[in-house]
C-alpha cells in the first residue's frame, strides 16, 4: 500500500508517550526513576523512526507519515506535561491576552505582564475563533490551535525540504534532524505566538521554493499563499517579521 512500516511504529509512538505519562505521574509523586522513565519512552518513541527515515527503501508517502508521527509525540511530550492547564510564565502571559479578547470581543487590550502580546494578536485571534465555533476553554482551544500549526509546520518544512533536495529522503531526514533542536519541544510547543509565527514562516518558505518550478501562468495561488502568510505572521510575531524583511 506504500505505509510501509507507519502503523508500526506509530504503536511504538503510542508506546513511549505511554511511558512519558507514567513518567511524569511518577515525577509528581517524587518517584525516584521518573527521569530515567521518561528518557526511555522518548528513545521509544524516536530511535525507529529515525531508522527507518535513514533507510533507502521507503516510499515517500510512509516518509511523511514518519514525520508527522515523530513530529506530533515530540508536541505531546510537550503537552503531557501539564495537560489540564498552562504551567509556563510565557504561556500565562499570551492567556491574559486571550482571556481579554473573549471576555470583550474586541482586540488591543493592555496587558501588563506582556505589554507587546496586544499588539501582535495572530495567534489569540485564531484560537478565540476555534473557542467561539467549538465552545472549548481556553486552555484546550490552544491545544486545538497548536496541534494544528504543528501539522503544518511539519508538512511545510518535509516539502521545502523535499523541493530544495529533489530527494524525499533527505526531506525527511532534515525534518527530523529539525526536530531535534530543544527549542522544537520546548519553547516552540508552548502557547506563545513564535509557535504560530514560525509554521507560517514555513509556509512562506515552501511556497517561494515552489515558485521557481511554476510556470508564471500558474503563480497565482503560490503568491496569493506568499501574501497571506507574510500578512498572517506581521500581525503574529514581532521578531519574525522582522527576520522576514
Amino acid at each position: 500500500t506504500g505505509w510501509g512500516w507507519l502503523g508500526e511504529l506509530s504503536l511504538l509512538c503510542a508506546a513511549g508517550l505511554y511511558l512519558v505519562a507514567v513518567a511524569y505521574n511518577m515525577a509528581r509523586l517524587e518517584g525516584p526513576y521518573a527521569a530515567a522513565l521518561r528518557w526511555v519512552g522518548l528513545l521509544i518513541l524516536c530511535v525507529p523512526i529515525t531508522f527507518r527515515l535513514f533507510a533507502r527503501n521507503v516510499t515517500r508517502r510512509e516518509r511523511i507519515g514518519l514525520v508527522l508521527v515523530a513530529g506530533m509525540g515530540l508536541y505531546l511530550v510537550r503537552a503531557l506535561y501539564s495537560p489540564l492547564e498552562f504551567q509556563f510564565a510565557d504561556e500565562l502571559q499570551h492567556h491574559k491576552t486571550i482571556y481579554d479578547i473573549l471576555q470583550t470581543g474586541h482586540l488591543f487590550h493592555r496587558n501588563y505582564i506582556l505589554p507587546i502580546s496586544p499588539y501582535y494578536p495572530g495567534l489569540e485571534s485564531a484560537t478565540s475563533a476555534v473557542i467561539s465555533q467549538t465552545g472549548l476553554p481556553i486552555f484546550h482551544g490552544s491545544l486545538v490551535v497548536m496541534a494544528a500549526t504543528r501539522i503544518m509546520f511539519l508538512l511545510a518544512l518535509y516539502l521545502f525540504y523535499e523541493r530544495v533536495s529533489g530527494s524525499a529522503r533527505i526531506a525527511g531526514i532534515a525534518s527530523l534532524l529539525y526536530m531535534t533542536n530543544p527549542h522544537y519541544q520546548s519553547f516552540a510547543a508552548m502557547y506563545v505566538y513564535q509557535s504560530l509565527a514560525l509554521p507560517l514562516t514555513s509556509l512562506m518558505l515552501l511556497a517561494a521554493a515552489q515558485l521557481r518550478a511554476t510556470p508564471r501562468e500558474r503563480q497565482v495561488p503560490l503568491r496569493l499563499t506568499l501574501l497571506a502568510a507574510l500578512l498572517a505572521v506581521i500581525v503574529t510575531h514581532h521578531l519574525t517579521s522582522y527576520v522576514l524583511l
